[in-house]
């Protein structure tokens, strides 16, 4: 693979890439990233251009996901446990959640089910199903954790995964109708905190990434086994688990003892066969977003790569686009469209830890 394009995340200096999430849907797919300076960054995926940047988060944001069935909308959560809900056909928040925001909670994870009717909030060590209706809690599961809640991923309409700083991966059914004592479906002491959690519905696969620099896959079906992939040495460092052309790859990269970053390389998850990547990025890389068949990786250089099979035209020089300050309409071809109008609404922070009425 070779980069084909790359482009500067932001104008402003030591502002990096936290994480990624997809908004796929209606044909197009927008890349939306979390940065380092509380805001979030939106791209089209297929053309590399600039949509639009997101403001509104109060401090660093520690996830962000969407859900197939609401492709415009896109969660993303703060460490004091506020979750913003954005709308990226408006390029602006339509929702915050701040319950308990400023009250000492911690929190960072959110997840959304397969339908978009609820999403799970991580609060301390609970998690709080809320209906995206009406956002009202519909159910608070507890002790289930002894620590804060650092990743949360739906599997299936009732049925999510969680992890935190307990070093414990738990498949809990969230149904009203399943009784407290029957709701913890498996549980796994991995012996490290999950730092990366990604639902892949297409693999029927749920991919974790360790704050040991470990991965693991756990298929849907609970009954097969998981399998776990070891840090090979010391110099290597997990970046994520993606889907590209069909299949499950994990993005590793190394690093020397002074921080200095070297190559990335792809790991086939199913045969473990191992490519390595030209050396393109000049600091490490934390993030790793498969597109088809675009690899794209991001991270503390500020800068997005887009990596593709073949050749790169021009004799192979990869011109670095600047952080764009005009945006495109998510879904459109390439060409540079007006910005939808922005509404006159204001942001509105909805309390979420509430009885349905």
């Amino acid at each position: 693979m070779q980069v084909h394009h790359s482009v500067r995340i932001s104008d402003q200096e030591g502002v990096y890439a936290l994480d990624g999430c997809l908004c796929t849907g209606s044909g197009s797919v927008a890349l939306c990233l979390s940065l380092s300076n509380q805001t979030i960054q939106c791209y089209d995926a297929c053309t590399a251009s600039a949509l639009c940047t997101i403001r509104g988060h109060t401090c660093t944001i520690r996830d962000v996901t969407s859900s197939p069935t609401q492709p415009h909308v896109l969660y993303s959560a703060q460490e004091d446990t506020g979750v913003m809900v954005s709308d990226i056909r408006q390029q602006s928040p339509a929702h915050f959640l701040s319950e308990y925001c400023g009250t000492g909670a911690t929190g960072g994870a959110v997840a959304t089910s397969p339908n978009g009717d609820d999403i799970a909030v991580a609060v301390n060590g609970d998690i709080h199903i809320v209906d995206t209706r009406t956002w009202n809690t519909k159910r608070i599961i507890g002790t289930m954790h002894l620590d804060e809640i650092t990743r949360v991923r739906f599997i299936s309409e009732s049925v999510y995964c969680s992890a935190g700083e307990d070093q414990m991966i738990n498949f809990i059914d969230s149904s009203p109708v399943v009784k407290e004592n029957d709701m913890l479906l498996q549980a796994l002491s991995c012996g490290e905190v999950a730092t990366k959690m990604n639902a892949f519905p297409e693999h029927a696969t749920l991919g974790i990434v360790g704050s040991c620099e470990n991965a693991y896959t756990f298929p849907y079906v609970l009954q097969q086994q998981e399998v776990r992939y070891e840090r090979p040495d010391d110099a290597t460092y997990c970046v994520d688990i993606c889907s590209l052309r069909g299949r499950l790859y994990l993005v590793t990269g190394v690093r020397d003892e002074d921080g200095n970053a070297g190559p990335l390389s792809v790991m086939d998850v199913a045969t473990r066969e191992r490519v390595a990547l030209p050396q393109f990025h000049k600091e490490i890389s934390r993030v790793a977003i498969g597109v088809e068949d675009c690899l794209i990786t991001g991270g503390e250089d500020n800068v997005l790569a887009f990596w593709r099979e073949g050749p790169v035209s021009g004799g192979g020089n990869v011109e670095l686009t600047g952080a764009a300050s005009s945006c495109t309409s998510v879904g459109h071809p390439p060409q540079k469209l007006k910005p939808l109008p922005r509404g006159s609404r204001t942001q509105k922070f909805v309390p979420y830890i509430k009885g349905a009425s």
